[in-house]
């Protein structure tokens, strides 16, 4: 990335694309998280309808502590978690247990992960239950709501950040710790 330009453009034309398939669809979106989930992960944990993680899973909004925000967990995140939860995984990029993103809101259920799969097809059967046109109805009314949220000037903003010298240093420090 060299300028501001190609920043915002790698979140609006290839990062949020990906996201507002998973928000509109028709269809209910299940994330299963079976394991760490960091960033953008994350992000996907909380687009998604229902989530189910297995019981060693964790949550980490880590990009602070890289050097890059995360623009989507600012915007998906805030009806999920709240703020105050939400400023806690941002400003600290502290690891989150799936019990405490149970507790939290973030997940629906902790599995054992052998029982992951079951648990996935279950949920489906329970969901299917719900005819097409009314699941539709009720992702278009929550849709509705979370399109208050103006992605795009986070987008921006965080895209203006990532081309800053704190940015790129953190970037090269988590870079060269892993």
């Amino acid at each position: 990335i060299k300028s501001f330009d190609d920043a915002v453009n790698l979140f609006l034309d290839h990062i949020r694309p990906v996201f507002e398939l998973i928000l509109r669809s028709s269809k209910p979106v299940i994330a299963a998280v079976n394991g760490p989930a960091y960033g953008a992960g994350v992000e996907l944990t909380l687009a998604s309808d229902l989530a189910i993680a297995v019981k060693d899973s964790y949550f980490s909004l880590s990009q602070g502590r890289i050097g890059v925000g995360p623009a989507l967990a600012l915007a998906i995140g805030l009806p999920v978690l709240g703020r105050k939860r939400l400023l806690e995984m941002v400003l600290t990029g502290r690891k989150v247990t799936a019990e405490e993103a149970y507790e939290w809101g973030m997940i629906n259920y902790v599995v054992n992960k052998s029982d992951l799969e079951e648990w996935i097809i279950n949920i489906v059967k329970e969901m299917s239950l719900t005819t097409p046109l009314l699941t539709r109805i009720i992702k278009d009314v929550m849709m509705r709501q979370l399109s208050l949220i103006d992605y795009a000037s986070i987008f921006r903003e965080i895209a203006l950040f990532s081309l800053s010298e704190e940015a790129r240093s953190g970037i090269k420090r988590f870079l060269e710790e892993h």
